[in-house]
């Protein structure tokens, strides 16, 4: 959906957990920390056969954006309305170039810093408005378009950049493709509840539980507010739900010290691969522990 910290939707890596996911009898697919949903919504993977798909993250903004993408005409509406005059993107017929990026940068700055903070989050009500706003600190936290790390010479590189919605045109496409809001629209719960709460309401033999936590001694880059979202203690909370769980799950990590107090190898299956990033270096292993 959108650039997230540890997404695997475009990667070998998503592909590679999708084929060792038994989905064999499975009525119900889960991820108790769903981010962007890469696995399900990757072009790779097909959940066709899966009657409930349910997506659940703590952080509401996530929800909030999966919850409005169900509704994508709405969506890519209040995108364009934000353009508009009286718009938070608005800029004046005639406005050059330095002059919309410095209007764009004052506005990730003004989130960034803590100036202006997003609108709480009820999931009864679909929020536009923060759908809009959280979508353009996402998709310009990658690197072409981040504010921190690239300035204005770099941009103008390629002034196309500036033409109206530029920055949110990869979610506009994914918004206008019937592949992919076919696939929202089948999701059939979206929650922000704690992990443990929800692998409790689906602990049947019938569902599939896939698990990609923060990793391990990794927490602070999924949390960079620093508000200690997940713990070692959290980690220890998570392999004793795995550990009583009646479904099939699947959890993601890289390698740590206490992998395998953990997750037993006389209890779990474990399979591993190794993740290289875009030079082609060695970057890490990553490990997938099943109990199927």
């Amino acid at each position: 959906m959108l650039p997230y910290f540890g997404g695997k939707g475009k990667t070998e890596l998503g592909r590679w957990l999708f084929n060792s996911f038994n989905l064999n009898g499975i009525k119900t697919y889960v991820e108790p920390f769903s981010g962007m949903f890469g696995i399900y919504l990757g072009k790779f993977s097909d959940f066709s056969q899966v009657p409930n798909i349910v997506y659940n993250d703590i952080d509401k903004q996530n929800c909030n954006v999966f919850n409005c993408a169900q509704y994508p005409i709405i969506f890519i509406d209040e995108i364009h309305k934000s353009f508009q005059k009286s718009g938070l993107f608005y800029t004046k017929r005639g406005t050059n170039y330095h002059e919309k990026y410095e209007h764009y940068k004052s506005i990730y700055l003004d989130y960034h810093d803590g100036k202006k903070v997003l609108p709480d989050i009820d999931l009864s009500v679909k929020n536009y408005e923060a759908a809009v706003i959280y979508s353009f600190l996402r998709l310009t936290s990658i690197k072409q378009f981040h504010f921190l790390n690239i300035d204005f010479k770099e941009y103008t590189k390629e002034e196309s950049w500036y033409k109206r919605y530029k920055f949110f045109q990869p979610l506009i496409n994914k918004l206008a493709n019937p592949e992919f809001t076919s696939k929202i629209a089948r999701i059939s719960s979206i929650t922000a509840d704690d992990f443990e709460i929800v692998m409790n309401k689906h602990n049947t033999p019938d569902s599939f539980i896939y698990l990609d936590p923060p990793y391990y001694e990794r927490e602070a880059l999924y949390d960079p507010t620093k508000k200690g979202v997940f713990t070692v203690e959290d980690h220890k909370r998570l392999a004793n739900a795995v550990s009583k769980s009646k479904a099939r799950v699947a959890i993601s990590y890289y390698y740590f010290d206490e992998i395998y107090n953990l997750y037993p190898k006389s209890q779990y299956k474990y399979k591993r691969l190794t993740v290289r990033n875009n030079a082609g270096e060695k970057d890490a292993v990553e490990i997938l522990i099943m109990n199927y």
